[in-house]
């Protein structure tokens, strides 16, 4: 078996998607602003926020995202990132509410279907994503 070095892998960062329906948008919002004011006052470096009232992609649900990514390219710069993903996962295991919130990498690209089903972790509940707009690698 080859393992994976995440710094090979990971400097396009990761996602974070927190899936809800759409009754529950306005409690989503509320978390996800508390995880944008968590980020901002830890300095962590993040990009693509937003909300979507609606499925779109290979979600089956609205959800929200947001897109952690290092800070530069070097050893240095990766372990900050490291650091950060590992404060982020913490606050979204203690509040989260009642979402299931998926992370997955951006490994390479035409890895998409990798990094949604075998490179993820999910808090809460599984979703099955409607994976057919992948290309199989």
């Amino acid at each position: 078996m080859n393992f994976l070095e995440p710094f090979d892998y990971m400097l396009q960062g990761i996602d974070i998607h927190c899936l809800f329906e759409i009754e529950d948008i306005e409690q989503a919002t509320k978390v996800y602003h508390a995880f944008l004011s968590y980020l901002d006052s830890n300095n962590i470096f993040y990009q693509h926020q937003r909300v979507f009232d609606r499925p779109v992609g290979p979600w089956p649900t609205p959800m929200w995202q947001i897109v952690i990514r290092p800070g530069g390219e070097g050893q240095e710069d990766f372990e900050i990132f490291a650091h950060a993903i590992g404060k982020s996962y913490l606050w979204l295991m203690l509040n989260r509410d009642k979402f299931s919130v998926m992370v997955h990498p951006n490994t390479r690209p035409g890895n998409e279907l990798l990094d949604h089903t075998q490179y993820v972790a999910w808090l809460g509940k599984a979703y099955d994503l409607k994976l057919g707009i992948f290309k199989k690698a």
